[in-house]
């Protein structure tokens, strides 16, 4: 099992001496941390708790001017440890911290008042109460609040226990999910190779896996794994993880970047998100620019905000955010949006659709999709999708990552209530079904009254009249008695084609014009002069006249007879000249090269040069 412990909490207020006298390990790594006294990156160790075993802690640098490595820090938090220092107590990086905690939806928090050696008892109380306060009507209002001292090392031993209790009631890890690391330091080890690191939010990476590195979709094999320091096969989801991979170099990966099984995320560059606003931040307009921080990454992007035209301080709306560059995400990811200049945590939210469309400002259709996709029920995301038109249940799957025997029953409790229709992979709304059903039996039905001879309209023309995707149109069609496929036409089921007499007996006189005319035929212009262009047009749509160039038709048995006549000349004689094969067919040149080369596009003959051989023969 494993989970992560990240500290929050203003400068100098003694995050990084209390994670040494936790685990024995001093995380500032940089020579200018030790130098200046404060942590700037991010620090890792690990964290021995008597019953839920290791877990990883991850030190935060509290000053405002690192703020982005904390936010770089804090996407894998199952549990934080926000520390106030005994002698000044809620800072302004502490108030931040703890916001960006909430914003990134960590479930759980533990309060350290650290230096209580330093003051008086009445002064940490004091503290105590601030920090109370400052919990207040958010879901970490009963978290527990520990009095310690790094340096005496009292309440230490309380601190182990709440932190054990608190990840001991924390929900386990998803090890069957596709491995997730989002990256947080790339490096090179000499005679190993290129190295990332970072905390596995999902699913399990084993020695010899095949992984693609987001959002540039770099294809990688895990060469080694080391967990906390330590040799693995394998590691789990909530494991601090240092991966060796191969076929890719430092300088194709970042920090932001993110190490995953193929196809489980799309690189975009725009989501659909609800963000809350803080209440102490300014009104947020339209196509502002500003800094998102998504996992390890951050981003520049533009507000296109839905609905309205702004969110109100302590609001919340929807907001489709448009990167300046792309990012891989995932439904339900957390993020917090920081202001361009100044740079200020303005709020965060949830990520609603990682691949979206863009959007309408007032489209409510997209609005009630993004509101039910926000609520997180299966069944309202389905209804709401449902009322577009129809759900493509695979990429609804996929877009929601929910889990597929789930979604299926969803979809069997829509079809059984009447509400929809499932055709193969894609759930119709029933009303939208019966309209488009109807549409193109209109559509047709006006096609056969102006084409009688016709045996349908084309597949393709139709398709593009009702604006379907090819997948959809096929199904569509299929899965409906009324219309009839035939070949590359669609015709009206209960339409047949039938002639008169009169019909008939001209039809029979057109065919019997290009059976006469061998392999010199007549041209269309010849043809319509004398006859019909409808029942002309339906002897090729018969097959009864093939084309063998644009302008150029030739009677079905004709051609057949030829291709039985070369081919006994072949067997005879060998390869054949054009001039051979005009003489065979009883024309000229200016039929017997196209025919010629008909037969080399069907792949009856083959050219070699000046001669041509069956295409069959070796």
């Amino acid at each position: 099992m494993g989970a992560i412990v990240g500290t929050a909490g203003h400068v100098d207020h003694g995050k990084t001496e209390l994670v040494k006298a936790l685990t024995g390990v001093d995380t500032d790594r940089w020579e200018e941390e030790k130098r200046r006294g404060l942590t700037i990156d991010l620090g890792f160790a690990p964290l021995d708790l008597p019953r839920f075993g290791r877990a990883g802690l991850i030190d935060v640098p509290g000053h405002k001017d690192f703020l982005r490595n904390m936010l770089a820090g804090m996407g894998g938090v199952d549990v934080a440890l926000m520390v106030v220092a005994a002698d000044e107590g809620v800072m302004p990086q502490t108030m931040e911290h703890f916001e960006i905690i909430r914003l990134f939806g960590v479930k759980k928090l533990v309060v350290a008042i650290t230096k209580c050696d330093l003051v008086e008892d009445e002064m940490a109380e004091l503290v105590g109460l601030d920090v109370e306060t400052l919990l207040e009507k958010t879901h970490f209002e009963n978290s527990r609040i520990v009095k310690i001292s790094s340096k005496t090392r009292t309440g230490l031993d309380q601190l182990v226990g709440e932190l054990d209790s608190a990840l001991g009631s924390f929900p386990g890890k998803d090890y069957d999910r596709p491995a997730r690391l989002p990256i947080d330091r790339v490096f090179v080890l000499k005679g190993v190779g290129t190295v990332v690191t970072g905390t596995l939010t999902s699913g399990r990476v084993v020695q010899g896996d095949e992984l693609v590195v987001y959002p540039k979709g770099i294809k990688t094999r895990v060469r080694q794994i080391h967990v906390h320091n330590e040799k693995r096969d394998e590691a789990l989801a909530g494991n601090r993880v240092a991966l060796n991979l191969t076929s890719v170099s430092k300088d194709e990966m970042q920090r932001g970047d993110i190490v995953t099984e193929p196809g489980y995320l799309e690189s975009s560059v725009m989501f659909d998100t609800r963000l809350e606003l803080l209440e102490n931040v300014p009104q947020l307009k339209d196509w502002t620019r500003v800094k998102v921080y998504l996992g390890s990454a951050e981003v520049l992007a533009r507000t296109a905000i839905l609905g309205k035209k702004e969110i109100e301080p302590g609001g919340r709306g929807y907001v489709q955010l448009r990167l300046e560059k792309k990012a891989a995400t995932k439904f339900g990811d957390r993020f917090v949006v920081r202001s361009y200049s100044p740079m200020r945590v303005l709020g965060g939210g949830i990520i609603l659709d990682s691949n979206p469309r863009k959007h309408k400002r007032s489209d409510q259709i997209v609005l009630n999709v993004l509101e039910a996709r926000a609520s997180g029920e299966l069944s309202n995301i389905l209804s709401a999708h449902l009322n577009t038109g129809l759900v493509y249940i695979a990429g609804l799957r996929k877009s929601i990552d929910v889990d597929e025997q789930q979604l299926h029953k969803a979809v069997e409790v829509v079809t059984e209530e009447g509400k929809a229709e499932r055709l193969g992979d894609i759930l119709f709304d029933k009303s939208y079904l019966k309209k488009i059903r109807e549409r193109t039996s209109g559509i047709l039905e006006k096609y056969h009254k102006e084409n009688p001879l016709q045996k349908g309209m084309s597949k393709e023309e139709l398709r593009v009249r009702m604006k379907m995707a090819p997948q959809t149109f096929d199904l569509f069609l299929t899965n409906s008695s009324q219309f009839q496929v035939v070949g590359d036409r669609v015709k009206l089921a209960r339409i047949s084609l039938e002639l008169t007499d009169e019909q008939a007996e001209e039809r029979s006189k057109i065919e019997k014009f290009f059976l006469d005319s061998g392999f010199s035929p007549p041209s269309k212009d010849d043809v319509v002069s004398k006859y019909s262009s409808q029942l002309f047009y339906s002897l090729i749509d018969s097959g009864t006249l093939v084309r063998i160039r644009q302008d150029i038709l030739i009677h079905k048995d004709i051609l057949e007879k030829g291709k039985e006549e070369i081919a006994r000349a072949v067997e005879k004689k060998g390869p054949l000249k054009l001039t051979e094969i005009k003489e065979i067919l009883k024309t000229t040149r200016k039929f017997a090269v196209p025919v010629a080369e008909y037969l080399d596009r069907i792949g009856f003959t083959r050219r070699e040069g000046d001669l041509r051989t069956p295409a069959t023969r070796r």
